[in-house]
């Protein structure tokens, strides 16, 4: 049983929208947060306050002190409002693609009790730092992006609302994404929403698992210091169908063959592919099928090896190419701290690649996109998947809602 609720949500006020919100925290480079910091009213003084000083160390108690400081001017100033107490429909499409789901409050307990269900580890010092994050401001700034398995009575509630009601947000980001929130302040719909979720045993971590595990450490820790509003116990989430899930592959780009040629390379991998050459570069069109991109040349591959898997997560692609290449021919055994490789996910991966490939990379990588059954698969037999296995496009955008946690 999940428990949603409707939310009293911090957002920008309709002249600053298209101007404060920012991709989520950690896909940024220092280029694009600088480059983001020239406008004032950002939210990227919020979400990576590091901007805000010329030299300091990110993690200080001075940086998380300088987000919470910062939101409250932005408040101040009537940059951010804090709304009535609804539901949002949040919209985004791309390419004539759209994805929607609810934007509200899913009780803690319910991540605490594995009704959310996580497919990655964490880094512990990745899960510190939004940690003090939150807790310092005592918001949280960013959601979780969460899935639920296809619900028809859920879907229609939503199509017919959508259809009948103006947006209350409605712009088109940087990268051509447009954005929509649709306010749901109608307590009877809400009601049938938040029943339909009681009815709804599971949920899924698509991307966020570092917030949801911080988050949840800070709710616990307010509360046990005696907050009282009752907020503490819930985290903000965006909640979508699977089905209307954009998953994309997460690439690899390898600086070396680790000794060993190009035709040396492609033979050592005949024990458990079937290589052939490709005139040009062409992504994957199904599983277990891979492209690689040298110097002067590019293949398909198409694993032909055991399948005696003990897990379901060793038959992803992403760990077929890391038992069976980076590991075993290229000695690249931890890809989170091997520097030979390195990822880009998204659009424009492929053509990152390349540019790095002609710039002296070795191999470039392109696979299949994990679906998403296969999250709900792993998710449900507690397993988990290789670190960089998803990419999910297009992004959420920070800065459009944010929850007090007091």
């Amino acid at each position: 049983m999940i428990e949603l609720k409707a939310f009293k949500a911090l957002r920008p006020s309709a002249k600053y929208v298209d101007k404060i919100t920012v991709p989520p925290y950690d896909v940024l480079s220092e280029e694009d947060i600088k480059e983001y910091a020239k406008d004032k009213n950002s939210m990227i003084h919020v979400i990576r306050s590091e901007v805000n000083f010329k030299e300091i160390d990110p993690y200080s108690i001075e940086v998380y002190e300088s987000a919470r400081d910062y939101l409250k001017d932005l408040l101040d100033r009537g940059v951010i409002f804090e709304d009535d107490e609804a539901l949002y429909i949040y919209t985004e499409t791309l390419g004539g693609k759209s994805q929607s789901g609810i934007v509200g409050l899913v009780n803690v307990k319910n991540y605490i009790e594995k009704d959310i269900k996580v497919h990655e580890l964490t880094l512990k010092e990745k899960e510190l730092d939004r940690t003090n994050h939150f807790y310092h401001m005592k918001v949280q700034d960013e959601p979780v992006f969460l899935f639920h398995k296809r619900n028809e009575e859920l879907k229609n509630l939503l199509l017919e609302y959508f259809n009948k009601n103006a947006p209350v947000v409605d712009f088109d980001d940087e990268f051509e994404v447009n954005h929509k929130l649709h306010k749901i302040d109608d307590r009877v719909l809400i009601n049938k929403i938040e029943k339909i979720f009681k009815d709804t045993d599971n949920l899924y971590i698509a991307d966020g698992h570092h917030r949801t595990a911080s988050i949840a450490t800070v709710c616990k820790k307010l509360r046990e210091e005696g907050e009282k509003s009752g907020e503490s116990n819930y985290l903000m989430a965006t909640i979508f169908p699977e089905d209307e899930l954009n998953i994309l592959a997460y690439n690899r780009v390898v600086k070396d063959l680790n000794g060993i040629t190009e035709e040396e390379f492609l033979n050592r991998l005949k024990d458990n592919f079937k290589v052939t050459k490709l005139s040009s570069v062409e992504s994957p069109k199904t599983k277990n099928n891979f492209t690689l991109i040298l110097k002067d040349s590019c293949y398909n591959i198409e694993y032909i090896g055991e399948r005696n898997f003990s897990t379901y997560a060793e038959s992803l692609d992403v760990s077929i190419l890391q038992d069976y290449i980076l590991e075993s021919v290229l000695d690249i055994k931890d890809i989170r701290t091997d520097k030979r490789i390195e990822f880009y996910g998204g659009f424009t991966s492929e053509d990152k690649i390349i540019d790095k490939i002609e710039k002296g990379y070795a191999l470039g990588i392109l696979l299949y996109p994990v679906s998403s059954k296969d999250i709900i698969e792993i998710s449900n037999r507690d397993e988990i998947m290789p670190p960089k296995s998803t990419w999910f496009e297009p992004k959420l955008r920070s800065g459009l809602f944010m929850h007090k946690l007091i």
